[in-house]
């Protein structure tokens, strides 16, 4: 199901956006993994790598979940059709977390 349909985002902590994006450092490609709250736009993990492995996403989700305000009982994890978050492992490690997962895709996590 799709969570963010017609969902009102009126406070911080509801919903985390998560993406990996490419940036050049030193003339190398790295990679920039970023958890932004939807609602106020702070950034809650980030960190950059030389390759964007799952163990990246989980690192930044882990972060993330340390900076966290509030005592929300749950959160919404959004994020693109990219593999690291399609991975199973990452799906349980959300779980645990209470990470709803919500992609911009039909695809489900393999």
């Amino acid at each position: 199901p799709n969570l963010l349909k017609d969902l009102t985002i009126n406070h911080a902590e509801q919903v985390f956006v998560t993406d990996i994006t490419y940036i050049k450092i030193d003339g190398r490609h790295a990679y920039l993994a970023l958890v932004t709250d939807a609602y106020s736009k702070k950034i809650m993990g980030w960190k950059i790598d030389n390759n964007m492995k799952v163990t990246l996403v989980k690192q930044v989700l882990d972060m993330a979940y340390k900076n966290l305000t509030y005592n929300h009982l749950s959160i919404i994890h959004h994020s693109d059709r990219g593999i690291q978050y399609l991975l199973s492992r990452l799906f349980r490690i959300c779980r645990k977390k209470e990470l709803h997962t919500q992609y911009n895709t039909k695809i489900r996590p393999i």
